[in-house]
């Protein structure tokens, strides 16, 4: 992605894309129970961080391991994250997927983004079989 079409989506998709995160995560909490709570995360396909952002509204994260392979996500992400007084967890920013375990693992939109139900399909298993 370049600048202009990171904006862009900054412009239009951001509010969503973190209500829905946010949504969604406040619903897990209501499901876990206090002896589960998520200490590490794995945002893959991060944009600009609203998964973290999300997730930071219920858990006091230890780690985030954050991935996109846009450069410019992902140092939109560590400005936007650096600048958040309240995100206390340990960050590190990744362009491919590590294989790093984490007590929850964020997919949002990145499985519907891919070209072929059958690449979803694969990175879905790598993300669980970490």
């Amino acid at each position: 992605y370049e600048d202009r079409q990171v904006m862009a989506y900054l412009a239009d998709e951001v509010v969503r894309s973190y209500a829905v995160q946010e949504r969604v995560l406040g619903e897990l909490r209501g499901m876990i129970g206090s002896d589960d709570l998520p200490k590490s995360l794995l945002d893959v396909g991060c944009g600009p961080g609203t998964g973290l952002f999300a997730a930071n509204e219920y858990w006091s994260l230890k780690s985030a391991h954050l991935v996109d392979r846009s450069h410019i996500f992902r140092r939109f992400a560590q400005d936007l994250l650096a600048q958040d007084e309240s995100i206390t967890a340990s960050l590190v920013f990744d362009e491919r997927l590590p294989l790093v375990e984490a007590d929850l693992s964020l997919l949002s939109f990145t499985l519907a983004e891919q070209s072929t139900d059958h690449e979803a399909l694969e990175l879905l298993r790598r993300v669980w079989s970490v």
